[in-house]
């Protein structure tokens, strides 16, 4: 601790001298290091090892190449998302960033490796425990390693943005409710204080914008069309951010059943465990997409979609063809995928078609889908937002990879090129119905359709025909 004072004396009325009272700079501690200690990290294709001196601080792991790190530039430093096993590597970790950078490190003996292992884990506080939870077996999923010791969520929608774009999106919110007379969609219990909430309340704000600038319907406040909307908005807040099924208030908890497409029904508590991603996913036949949802995790779909959507992926409801008790609607899901700064957006469209039954409260007792997964898998997997587990096992993951182990972006080759087709129109859409909106965003492209090999003779047919997907390519710049 430094001191800081004068040197000189001062002399007081007996005429002896008296040094004055010293004064203390105020010197904040530094706050704690999780732990630090040498790891070695693997560099590029064809490098070797080398060893390098870590420090996980406030989330943040560092590299350095030197123990004296105070003072010292760093070689490395990710924001730490997800960390795995490696399964190529003695005693290793796969740090994941929220951006996709990658470091693949491992510790030099079993002690080193219990205590990185125990500061990863700890990252989860206040809560310290394994963050994948017990979920309904599927078929040939016994053998699945769940090797993911820690996902680090955020209360934001969507997975990553910042502060000033989420102050922006609500400013424009205010805008376009005070001027176009807008009505941004209504979440119940979201302000609830004594909410169970996985990590924090979450915060629609550019979800929410996206859903203004681009939806087809303005349906009026009070109409049974803006009841649904809501509650199925609410809904999927509480499957996402809510820990406690007991705290859903959208579903009987002793009778809901979620069903896609004919699929074999979840109960709540297995749509809590698989997340809602995985939940509506189970069905799509794996060998036919880059996507599995049997062996993936809660966390890992969450960090897949929610990378490959930054502005998110908005609902909204098209039309309601009949009332409660028994809800039957249909509805369009919306977004733009991650692509490079000046590249053109592809917006993709995903159509589909939900039965619900209500009880006297208007809780949830059973929900039916149908919709095309495979089409909108195959969409993502086209752009290279999506990759097979499998897949990430046979590669060297690299210090100087933008790439995830759950996602392969290549933003400069996303590119559609399908031919236009009729087919891509969604029948449940009128031009003549009166509820169309006025402001949605203009595009200037033209609309594409987007094919699906899928065997059509042996899947679930949806009455309404609500199984269609649309792209539709629009220029950044504009």
């Amino acid at each position: 601790m430094s001191t800081v004072g004068s040197t000189s004396g001062t002399t007081d009325d007996s005429g002896s001298s008296r040094r004055p009272p010293t004064r203390r700079a105020s010197v904040a501690a530094p706050p704690p290091v999780a732990i630090c200690g040498w790891l070695r990290l693997k560099g590029g294709f064809f490098r070797s090892w080398k060893l390098h001196y870590f420090v996980l601080h406030r989330g943040e792991l560092s590299a350095y190449t030197t123990a004296h790190f105070e003072r010292q530039p760093y070689k490395h430093r990710v924001k730490v998302t997800i960390v795995e096993k490696s399964p190529k590597h003695d005693m290793g970790f796969i740090v994941t960033s929220a951006s996709g950078v990658q470091l693949t490190i491992a510790a030099t003996c079993e002690r080193d490796y219990d205590k990185w292992f125990t500061a990863f884990r700890r990252l989860g506080q206040p809560k310290p425990r394994r963050v994948e939870e017990p979920r309904l077996p599927l078929p040939d999923e016994a053998n699945v390693d769940l090797d993911v010791y820690l996902y680090v969520p955020t209360n934001v929608i969507p997975l990553t943005t910042t502060s000033t774009k989420m102050d922006e999106a609500r400013a424009e919110i205010q805008t376009l409710q005070a001027t176009g007379g807008e009505h941004v969609p209504t979440r119940s219990t979201l302000e609830d204080p004594n909410v169970e909430w996985r990590v924090s309340k979450p915060d629609y704000a550019l979800l929410d914008l996206l859903f203004l600038h681009g939806k087809s319907y303005n349906h009026k406040p009070g109409s049974v069309e803006w009841m649904v909307q809501n509650l199925i908005k609410t809904w999927e807040m509480e499957v996402c951010h809510k820990s406690n099924v007991e705290q859903w208030t959208t579903v009987n908890p002793k009778l809901f059943q979620c069903q896609v497409n004919a699929t074999a029904p979840l109960a709540a508590d297995d749509v809590l465990r698989m997340g809602k991603y995985d939940a509506f996913l189970a069905g799509a036949p794996p060998g036919k997409s880059a996507y599995d949802a049997k062996r993936s995790t809660r966390d890992r779909a969450n960090m897949t979609f929610g990378s490959a959507f930054p502005e998110g992926f908005a609902w909204e409801v098209l039309e309601v063809f009949s009332k409660p008790p028994r809800v039957s609607f249909s509805w369009r899901h919306w977004g733009y995928p991650k692509h490079a700064p000046g590249a053109k957006v592809t917006m993709v469209e995903l159509f589909g078609f939900t039965i619900l039954d209500l009880d006297s409260s208007m809780r949830i007792c059973g929900m039916e889908t149908f919709y095309k997964a495979e089409a909108f898998l195959d969409a993502l997997n086209r752009q290279q937002l999506l990759k097979r587990p499998d897949d990430s096992r046979h590669r060297l993951s690299s210090i100087t990879s933008r790439t995830s182990i759950f996602l392969a972006v290549d933003p400069m080759q996303a590119s559609l090129h399908e031919s236009p087709s009729a087919g891509s129109k969604c029948p449940f859409r009128s031009a003549s119905s009166p509820t169309l909106s006025e402001n949605r965003r203009s595009m200037s492209s033209s609309v594409l359709s987007a094919p699906c090999d899928s065997d059509e003779s042996n899947a679930p047919q949806c009455p309404f025909a609500g199984k269609y997907l649309r792209t539709t390519s629009i220029s950044s710049s504009t």
